[in-house]
């Protein structure tokens, strides 16, 4: 009976992260149309930094030139597929958005088969043939009405569809460098590394005169505050401290489940924020019902 109620805990701390992941959604689609993108990732990724600093301050534990080189290149590569993510939400709607980067459950199979030389089970087949069709339907390229087949990518979901495989190649890392090195530590450095990483992007920014802000939009720096300090610092260790007591597919199930929570609250919100766009259309639905089929069928162990 214990057992099953740490269980609970640990699978609701999963199911907590991916609904902060689906508001986030949200959140950046709203900021991004008041902070530019460089602006919003730097300040969001400075909030999480200083969230987990604070949390596990003394936690942090350096092991070595190469775990800190390491978390470093994490770091530039997480905020990396962020920029795509934002700059790709700014240009389609979160429904979209969360479930084309919700494809990358099963681009990390492939990377690990490329890599490591393990190959795809049947399941992962499956699931990679059902995400592929569900992408489809999302992208606008098929249609139930022939008239309006298409074989044109809108610049969004083209960048959104980046960011999912720079996402896979980012889970692929991380769990190599948690494998070898202290979680909670790489967690908090590369972090950091992305805060400056974007930092430097944003000075950048700055000298060429691109810079697009503005504190007095008190919705916009809530949703901004969010994005730092919800889905991305308490997520994070929402996401660590789940991980580490559940079993592989059913963390899988629960994060997949990101895309849904993302669609539920863009819905919702579009009645309260005006221009944000959650319109909800019948090839979302079944797109989106695929993509996660598939991501939940291929993290299945067996066949």
């Amino acid at each position: 009976m214990i057992k099953k109620i740490k269980s609970l805990k640990y699978e609701s701390m999963l199911l907590a992260c991916a609904m902060l992941w689906g508001l986030q959604f949200s959140m950046l689609k709203f900021a991004g149309e008041t902070f530019d993108a460089t602006t919003l990732l730097f300040i969001k990724f400075l909030l999480s930094t200083l969230i987990l600093g604070i949390i596990n301050f003394k936690g942090i534990k350096f092991q070595g030139e190469k775990m800190v080189v390491h978390s470093i290149l994490l770091g530039v590569l997480v905020a990396t597929h962020t920029y795509f993510q934002t700059v790709g939400l700014a240009n389609t709607n979160p429904a979209n958005s969360s479930f084309i980067i919700t494809t990358n459950v099963i681009y990390v199979p492939i990377i690990m088969f490329l890599l490591f030389g393990k190959r795809p089970s049947r399941n992962m087949i499956i699931g990679l043939v059902a995400i592929t069709i569900g992408f489809l339907f999302i992208s606008g390229i098929l249609s139930f009405n022939p008239l309006s087949f298409n074989l044109e990518l809108g610049y969004g979901d083209l960048l959104s569809l980046i960011c999912a495989i720079l996402t896979a190649f980012y889970m692929v890392y991380f769990n190599y460098l948690s494998s070898k090195y202290d979680e909670v530590s790489v967690n908090i450095i590369h972090i950091a590394a992305a805060s400056a990483t974007m930092f430097i992007v944003w000075i950048f920014v700055g000298i060429r005169g691109e810079y697009k802000m503005d504190f007095t939009n008190i919705s916009a720096v809530l949703g901004l505050i969010y994005c730092g300090i919800f889905s991305g610092g308490i997520a994070s260790l929402l996401l660590a401290k789940g991980t580490a007591k559940v079993e592989a597919s059913k963390t899988a199930i629960l994060c997949g489940l990101e895309p849904v929570f993302a669609t539920i609250f863009a819905a919702i919100l579009t009645v309260f924020i005006p221009g944000l766009d959650g319109k909800i259309t019948f090839s979302i639905v079944l797109g989106g019902a695929l993509i996660l089929y598939g991501a939940i069928k291929s993290s299945l162990i067996s066949d």
